[in-house]
């Protein structure tokens, strides 16, 4: 690491991971806001004043504020990152010895809209509008978005604020950037926005130790199972596939936090076929037994960490178009398209030959050695950061 580990300071807005006790950096905790202060600021600055979005409401305080003041004063720190808008918020210095970026992670504008969306071809659809951010809201409030009503005036609302914000932050900070070259590219041709870049993420480089047992016929759905467009397409997928899933003994692993009540009942319904394991720390074993992975997202922003996995273990890939959204990836061997999730069962059947398997998971490892390799990463945050 370029800094050092003891170098790097983490502050931490209302966390309570574990993990974070093993962790190499400096620790910085740091308490959310009161649900009080939550609620104020969002009749205040997202309802009333329309400055900030609900999200940016939800994480925002006058002492976080003086806490990062504090922090950022009693250290020198070459290099400042924040965490999406969420901490952009706090503009907090104006000196050109401080090199400062903002990771907006994806245009949350963009996936809302696509939500809306989804809730207007499939109004059956139970979206969870918050995601991971409910994390940090109370269950007190987290519970009043039950109403489909509520939840698109919420999202629609929601949409416009972030929006607004993100274009703020793209002005005020000289580096931005985004997961996303798509991304990137939207912003410059509907705003005219030229000095965001795309990162690409660091993920684990793995041996390639394929052992799969075809006639078991196993492939992986994962992801975070709170995260709207997982839960909704992996529920969408068993119920246009699984009678065939049955009919040719395919099965189907679900790897992911948080369940859904709707996606537990299937588990249950359809236990030969499909099992719900939950997390899994090391995806090693599960990832190079499998026949493959599928990923029938039906909606998405941004780069799919799940979908480099895959291609990190040359697990071979069934997706649809927002698996593989802003991955430039030109070898149409290195994964199956398929955007008719119905058809996602056949892709499957085929898969469970070893001639086709091998082709795709080489083609796929190979892609992911030559564009996500330690090495390229580095060589581009070099660029980037430095």
């Amino acid at each position: 690491m370029k800094y050092g580990a003891k170098n790097v300071h983490l502050a931490l807005i209302g966390s309570e991971d574990q993990d974070i006790k093993t962790s190499p950096f400096h620790i910085i905790k740091i308490s959310k806001p009161t649900m009080f202060n939550q609620i104020f600021n969002v009749l205040s600055h997202s309802f009333l004043f329309r400055n900030k979005s609900i999200q940016e409401s939800m994480l925002y305080s006058r002492n976080i504020q003086k806490k990062l003041e504090e922090i950022i004063s009693n250290y020198t720190y070459d290099l400042i990152i924040f965490d999406t808008i969420r901490t952009a918020q706090y503009y907090l210095i104006d000196s050109p010895k401080i090199k400062q970026f903002v990771y907006l992670d994806d245009l949350f504008s963009i996936r809302y809209q696509k939500m809306l969306e989804v809730m207007e071809e499939f109004p059956e659809t139970d979206l969870n509008p918050l995601g991971n951010f409910k994390k940090i809201i109370p269950s007190s409030l987290s519970g009043l978005i039950k109403s489909q009503q509520l939840t698109k005036l919420l999202l629609k609302m929601e949409k416009n604020l972030v929006r607004k914000s993100e274009l703020n932050i793209c002005e005020r900070y000289k580096s931005c950037l985004l997961i996303s070259e798509d991304e990137v590219r939207y912003l410059h041709k509907h705003y005219g926005i030229t000095h965001v870049k795309s990162i690409k993420p660091l993920l684990q480089e793995n041996q390639y130790e394929r052992d799969c047992n075809y006639k078991n016929r196993t492939f992986i759905f994962l992801g975070n199972l709170s995260v709207a467009h997982n839960d909704v397409s992996i529920t969408n997928f068993i119920e246009k596939n699984v009678e065939k899933m049955i009919e040719h003994s395919i099965h189907l692993k679900i790897i992911g936090k948080q369940p859904s009540e709707k996606l537990q009942e299937l588990g249950k319904r359809y236990s030969s076929n499909i099992e719900i394991i939950g997390y899994v720390k090391d995806l090693r074993d599960e990832f190079n037994k499998a026949c493959g992975m599928i990923v029938p997202l039906i909606f998405g922003t941004g780069v799919k960490l799940k979908t480099l996995e895959a291609f990190s273990y040359g697990l071979p890939l069934i997706t649809t178009d927002y698996g593989i959204e802003g991955i430039d990836i030109k070898n149409k061997e290195a994964y199956i398209l398929e955007n008719s999730i119905e058809n996602f069962w056949t892709h499957m059947l085929t898969l469970c030959k070893n001639d086709l398997n091998d082709v795709i998971s080489e083609s796929s490892y190979s892609f992911f050695k030559l564009q996500y390799s330690k090495s390229e990463v580095y060589k581009q945050y070099n660029e980037l950061f430095l």
